[in-house]
């Protein structure tokens, strides 16, 4: 298992805080070398303390360029090791976005499901958004793997 990591992961670009009540949006990409492999981490960056998301977007490029790719992702918050996406309650209680098949061919997903949205704040902890491959690529390839994550400070919800 290797951890890969966006620039805002690494702390080389901050990541932005809101200042209001404004909706902050950030692209991350997380580079992935052809050795990729099953139970893999990405890390893309850390939702700052006192913000809740409200919408992602999940990119891929062609990460398993087999005739059968396999490849699968999941993505949502990480658990405090940073070895799989949290299914804690205050994260979510599962995968912003399960089973994606995105790097399969080279698409996007957003989620379906209400896990994003019932991510509760946290004041003073910041928890790395993230991905795990869950299933390994039949032919892995060298590729970039995006999150668009839009959030927002907490204490300006109704």
């Amino acid at each position: 298992m290797a951890n890969h990591k966006s620039d805002y992961a690494k702390g080389v670009k901050p990541m932005p805080i809101a200042k209001g009540s404004e909706i902050v949006s950030v692209r991350m990409e997380v580079v992935l070398p052809a050795t990729h492999a099953v139970n893999d981490i990405l890390e893309f960056g850390e939702l700052p303390e006192d913000h809740v998301p409200v919408d992602a977007v999940f990119e891929s490029d062609d990460i398993d360029t087999n005739v059968t790719p396999a490849v699968v992702l999941d993505f949502g918050l990480l658990n405090s090791a940073k070895t799989a996406v949290s299914t804690d309650a205050d994260d979510g209680g599962a995968a912003w976005l399960s089973g994606a098949t995105i790097g399969q061919s080279g698409t996007m997903a957003r989620p379906t499901a209400r896990a994003l949205w019932k991510t509760k704040p946290k004041a003073a902890t910041r928890r790395m958004i993230g991905a795990k491959i869950a299933t390994g690529a039949a032919t892995a390839a060298a590729g970039s793997v995006f999150a668009t994550v839009h959030y927002r400070a907490a204490h300006y919800s109704a």
